[in-house]
C-alpha cells in the first residue's frame, strides 16, 4: 500500500470489527456463524463461500490494531470511523509528502 500510494496520498481499510459491546459482539458472531452460511447457501449455492469471515476475524487485528500498525510503518494520522456499532471499520492514514 505504501509503494502505491503517492506522497501526501491517503489510505482507507475498510474490515469487519470487533464489536466492544458484548451483547452486540454475541449477536454479530451468532450472525456471522449461522446467518452467513445461510445467504452464502441462498445467494452464491454454497454455504461455506463466507464462513472464512468469522475465522479471519480471530486473526485480523482490529481496527485499533490496523491504525496502530499504520502508525508504526510511517503513516500519519490515523483515524478510525466506527461503522455498525464496531462490527465494521474505516481506518484512515496519511502518507506523508506534500501538503
Amino acid at each position: 500500500m505504501w509503494r502505491v500510494t503517492k506522497p501526501g496520498g491517503r489510505l482507507g481499510v475498510l474490515d469487519f470489527g470487533k464489536p466492544s459491546n458484548p451483547v452486540w459482539r454475541a449477536l454479530y458472531i451468532g450472525y456471522l456463524r449461522l446467518g452467513v452460511p445461510v445467504f452464502g447457501k441462498l445467494f452464491c449455492g454454497d454455504a461455506e463461500a463466507y464462513r472464512y469471515i468469522l475465522e479471519s476475524l480471530h486473526h485480523f487485528p482490529s481496527p485499533q490494531g490496523v491504525a496502530v500498525q499504520l502508525n508504526e510503518t510511517g503513516w500519519r494520522n490515523p483515524t478510525i470511523v466506527s461503522l455498525l456499532a464496531g462490527a465494521m471499520g474505516l481506518v484512515c492514514g496519511e502518507k506523508p509528502g506534500r501538503s
